[in-house]
């Protein structure tokens, strides 16, 4: 017989940040936004494509300078298609543009994807050609969800599970490799940690970290806990790692 799954406990405390029911809708990006997508992804295809070339010429194997070669026009199409699809849309939170960074675009389908805005850091759900915030249906297939870490971040004065008083605090650090620096011949890893976790008895350890896009995440078992944590920090700053 299989084991029973514990149920996920029911949070009782007293911070319930409230669900904007606000939906926004997705529009193609301007013509400048499609060409700073394009570039970048031409760019960093590139510089890899060089690094690639480079590795060839130096140990004259010839197939694979022919590879970079390869990598360079598949890039740019990559990059032409990814900046022709490119859409925009305000954030149903904080009201500023989503997707106008130049290295993601906005999942534009009929399956409900979570992204996150850039400026608030709030969870978003890209589904049917609109945006709206992130509900606890859209993770039922997941297990966790991660948020940025933000600088000077603050907890809740509660146990960030269920909201009894908290009796301990704990930290979380993550070490991750950078495997991209091996063609430059270093090995380099990247790294971060927060402290001061509040939990009461009954809990522990619920809360990781992740390197992810050179920023430091916090993973959380459920959408609630992250979405306390964010409003307890009404200044939110992503941590960067380097």
């Amino acid at each position: 017989m299989g084991t029973a799954m514990t149920p996920k406990p029911i949070y009782k405390g007293a911070i319930h940040p409230p669900f904007n029911n606000r939906i926004t809708e997705l529009r193609p990006a301007p013509i400048y936004l499609k060409l700073k997508k394009l570039a970048a992804t031409v760019l960093a295809g590139s510089f890899f494509a060089s690094l690639i070339w480079i590795a060839g010429r130096l140990f004259d194997l010839g197939w694979l300078q022919s590879s970079a070669i390869g990598i360079v026009v598949i890039m740019v199409c990559v990059g032409l298609i990814l900046a022709l699809m490119a859409k925009i849309a305000p954030c149903p939170y904080c009201g500023e543009m989503v997707g106008g960074g130049v290295t993601r675009n906005i999942p534009d389908s009929s399956d409900s994807e979570a992204i996150e805005c850039e400026h608030c850091f709030e969870p978003l759900a890209a589904e049917n050609g609109r945006l709206r915030p992130l509900t606890d249906v859209d993770l039922m297939t997941v297990d966790s969800i991660e948020i940025m870490a933000l600088e000077n971040g603050l907890w809740p004065p509660e146990c960030i599970v269920c909201g009894a008083p908290p009796t301990h605090f704990e930290g979380a650090s993550v070490t991750k490799p950078q495997y991209s620096k091996l063609l430059l011949g270093s090995v380099a890893v990247q790294s971060g940690k927060i402290s001061g976790i509040p939990y009461c008895d009954r809990h522990t350890g619920l809360v990781a970290l992740n390197v992810r896009d050179d920023a430091l995440r916090v993973v959380f078992p459920r959408l609630d806990m992250a979405r306390r944590y964010l409003a307890v920090n009404t200044t939110r700053k992503a941590v960067k790692i380097a």
